[in-house]
């Protein structure tokens, strides 16, 4: 396992090294149609350009007695399963703190059982067969690719399975997909490889084709009026992030690299993926300033001091999505 993930990595890196090119994907990330900006609900919670515990508190407590008894399902990002044996051993935080708050409030947390490198039509087919399966209102937060696989289940859903679904929060996900993608999935020195290693770890290289800008867009567009509905069904909160520049000389973030390269085509990111790619058709969403495309996850970063306290984001962000406006459209 730990070999298959180095490969992988290697010929990631391999990859984002390569020459851009500038006329293969387009540079332009529009906020996508019907879109609700709930910006400054986020912002009203901030002192100082960081989020108040006191406010945060008082936006959550209308809210708070909702999670007794709820199903939170957290549907990952991509290669997540790569990390799931050291964050079982305690040696890595993925949504690990969110998920002991979330259980002393009464909810009870579950891992989507899916395979994060599998296919999105896989993985949407998973999901939709999963999210019905319990009598109790579901909560799915959902993280990058995750948010993707989501979509895809979502559309997938009868109208009466949605009405168990009491919110979505879909961080960072690339709807409108990622140029990084694009680079990796047109590496031929690396592709091989990438698509043996995501086999090993039983999912496809069809995953990594299915973040491409150009087979997202296309998804959007087919599917459009079908999120539009479910936009009228599920309470969707999206949350977007965007970089800023490091300080100083030294990066203080791994996404540095995607930053700048994404920078350098006029295009805002989390050093993953575009600002405005995370921002779903017809929904609410906020735009988060001076995130990575892990910080929602994990606030501690190995270059420097933390940058945010995970789960009181958390509990800003579940304020915000339990009240967010029905059918904004």
């Amino acid at each position: 396992m730990a070999w298959r993930a180095f490969r992988l990595i290697l010929a990631l890196g391999l990859a984002i090294s390569a020459p851009a090119r500038a006329d293969w994907w387009g540079t332009d990330f529009p906020v996508p149609t019907g879109a609700q900006d709930l910006g400054g609900r986020y912002d009203s919670l901030l002192v100082d350009g960081a989020l108040d515990p006191g406010r945060v508190e008082a936006a959550f407590a209308p809210v708070r007695t909702r999670l007794a008894g709820m199903r939170v399902v957290i549907v990952p990002s991509y290669l997540v399963d790569i990390l799931l044996p050291g964050r079982e051993m305690g040696l890595i935080d993925y949504f690990s703190d969110q998920q002991l708050w979330l259980e002393s409030l009464g909810a009870e947390t579950l891992l989507a059982p899916i395979d994060t490198e599998a296919a999105v039509a896989d993985n949407g087919r998973a999901l939709a067969a999963f999210l019905p399966s319990d009598d109790r209102p579901t909560c799915i937060i959902s993280h990058s690719k995750g948010g993707v696989d989501t979509l895809d289940a979502l559309i997938r859903m009868n109208p009466a399975a949605l009405e168990g679904i009491a919110c979505w929060i879909a961080l960072q996900a690339p709807f409108a997909g990622s140029p990084i993608a694009d680079l990796v999935a047109d590496w031929d020195d690396a592709r091989p490889t990438i698509d043996e290693v995501l086999t090993s770890l039983g999912g496809s290289g069809r995953s990594l084709d299915d973040l491409t800008v150009e087979e997202r867009r296309t998804h959007l567009r087919r599917a459009d009026g079908a999120i539009r509905d479910i936009a009228c069904q599920v309470p969707i909160l999206a949350v977007a992030t965007t970089m800023r520049p490091p300080e100083s000389w030294i990066p203080q973030s791994r996404f540095e690299p995607g930053r700048l390269w994404m920078a350098a085509h006029g295009i805002l990111s989390d050093g993953v993926v575009p600002t405005n790619s995370s921002i779903l058709p017809y929904a609410p969403y906020v735009v988060v300033r001076g995130l990575n495309h892990t910080d929602t996850i994990d606030g501690d970063r190995p270059f420097g001091p933390p940058v945010l306290n995970d789960v009181l984001f958390l509990k800003a962000i579940l304020a915000i999505a339990l009240r967010a406006p029905a059918c904004p459209v």
